[in-house]
């Protein structure tokens, strides 16, 4: 195995620091020329051990999912926090702490999720607010026992459907789907 010598060794060393740094999206400092840089297949940079610093979703609890009111074509409705339109599923069971609704009937009526946190109710919702066990192990909210959920045509977030807002309400007359009322 070859000798490096001292000045051999720190560039190495800065090289490979500025290739790590260069992967990790951070900002290399400027390289430094020297009269001597060793070439790429002369010299293996020693590994770095490195501890990824914690990220803001691991450090920060989740926020609760708020369930409240709005008025949608002209009543009071159950709405997510951005103002998505919730709806219940006529063949699910109050209070038996199940989703039948999973698979592609999931796909296109996607559940009200449940974060870490207790779901709390705005002003105007007066029944209970628990969370159910899907099938795939998701946690689901659940309103006076019966699961919410979006319907796909509605959700404002898909960027090819501009026509989708908050307030949509176009899973209303679909079989066994109603409105998620208070």
């Amino acid at each position: 195995m070859p000798r490096l010598s001292l000045t051999a060794l720190i560039t190495s060393t800065l090289a490979g620091g500025t290739l790590l740094l260069a992967a990790c999206g951070g900002t290399p400092a400027p390289a430094t020329p020297t009269a001597a840089a060793p070439t790429a297949a002369a010299t293996t940079p020693a590994p770095v051990a490195t501890t990824p610093a914690p990220t803001a979703a691991a450090a920060t609890p989740a926020a609760a999912t708020t369930v409240k009111l709005a008025k949608v074509d002209g009543k009071d409705v159950l709405v997510d926090t951005r103002g998505m339109t919730l709806y219940v599923f006529k063949n699910d069971v109050a209070g038996n702490g199940k989703s039948v609704c999973n698979g592609t009937c999931a796909t296109n009526w996607p559940p009200l999720k449940a974060s870490d946190a207790a779901p709390t109710k705005g002003a105007g919702v007066t029944g209970d607010l628990t969370v159910v066990t899907r099938d795939d192990g998701a946690k689901q909210i659940a309103y006076k026992g019966l699961p919410l959920y979006f319907f796909q045509a509605d959700q404002a977030d898909q960027a090819d459907q501009a026509d989708q807002a908050a307030g949509d309400a176009k899973g209303a007359a679909i079989n066994n789907w109603a409105v998620a009322l208070p």
